[in-house]
């Protein structure tokens, strides 16, 4: 039986995804059932230990491809934030525990035994933080991978996608990268990132065979470690 059907036949194991959401209202744990009912794609993991692998990225800059990529890898369940988002306003539900609704199933996939991969953009130092502090290390090692590319490669990719994020983009530009260089010859790079909080990987991902080859290398790290 797959995992996805064993999922449902346990009726999600309530019990215990109840335990792990006691921050949340009703309406809020409705919304986490209903996501992990509708957009979990369980992976079983290959692996020899857990990871709770958490994205850092501009939209359009890759996060997505890399997590997916990574998934098939390593075998990790992605939880997407912008599926849990869609599913708040579905149920008229605020936004405001996005972040604790996602921890809640990251604690189930991986009591379950499962990798986890956040599609999210974790560029702000105290969601990094708050993150690392709240999924205990007894279940799961938290490391951190960034996407960046080429803004003129963002920015096309942003136009062919129909739910365009141009504006989202513009504001957070700036929180993660920095101007370099002198009048003239100025040219975005990616900011310095705390290393204290295991920053494992930075993908450029202007090139599609170059961004392809170091997740399968990334991908070999983990699963040798």
């Amino acid at each position: 039986m797959s995992k996805q059907l064993e999922l449902l036949d346990l009726g999600l194991s309530i019990s215990l995804v109840l335990r792990e959401a006691k921050p949340l209202s009703e309406s809020e744990v409705s919304v986490m059932l209903a996501f992990m009912k509708e957009s979990l794609d369980i992976k079983e993991s290959k692996t020899k230990r857990l990871f709770v692998i958490a994205m850092i990225g501009l939209a359009g800059s890759g996060k997505s491809s890399v997590a997916q990529a990574l998934s098939e890898e390593i075998g990790a369940t992605i939880v997407s934030y912008d599926k849990i988002r869609w599913e708040l306003r579905k149920q008229n539900v605020g936004d405001k525990a996005l972040g604790a609704i996602a921890r809640g199933v990251t604690r189930w996939l991986t009591q379950q035994g499962s990798n986890v991969i956040l599609d999210a953009d974790f560029i702000e130092a105290e969601a990094r933080r708050d993150l690392r502090d709240k999924i205990r290390q007894k279940d799961a090692s938290v490391v951190f991978v960034r996407t960046y590319a080429d803004l003129d490669v963002i920015i096309t990719r942003l136009k062919q996608k129909p739910d365009a994020k141009i504006s989202e983009m513009a504001n957070m530009l700036f929180k993660h990268y920095r101007v370099v260089g002198t009048k003239g010859r100025k040219r975005l790079v990616p900011r310095e990132l705390s290393r204290i909080l295991l920053l494992t990987s930075d993908i450029d991902t202007t090139k599609s065979e170059d961004w392809q080859r170091k997740v399968k290398v990334f991908a070999q790290e983990l699963l040798s470690s």
